[in-house]
């Protein structure tokens, strides 16, 4: 990640997608698993004992993260007022909420 911020290539489109990508991908993760989960022991069973609800927004918080920061908001309604709370800010903290 350094290498890269000293490349002055983080501003590229390639780099735009892959980071929300990645932790879209991240946010998805968990599909699998829960549907495992659902399958065996039933969508009541998983919702009330395996926390399938927490995992659910758990990966709506990523995703919605994720979107923020690659939509640029809100730097793309009023430009130049959030330069200490930027969108890749309010990214994170949608992250770190689950």
């Amino acid at each position: 990640m350094i290498k890269i911020d000293s490349w002055g290539t983080v501003h590229n489109v390639w780099c735009l997608v892959l980071f929300p990508g990645t932790f879209i991908a991240f946010g998805l993760s968990g599909v699998i698993p829960a549907m495992h989960i659902v399958i065996t022991d039933g969508f009541w069973n998983a919702v009330h004992k395996s926390s399938l609800g927490w995992l659910s927004l758990m990966a709506v918080l990523y995703i919605v993260g994720a979107l923020i920061y690659a939509v640029r908001i809100p730097e793309r309604f009023w430009p130049g007022k959030f330069d200490l709370w930027v969108s890749h800010c309010f990214g994170f903290g949608f992250r770190s909420l689950k």
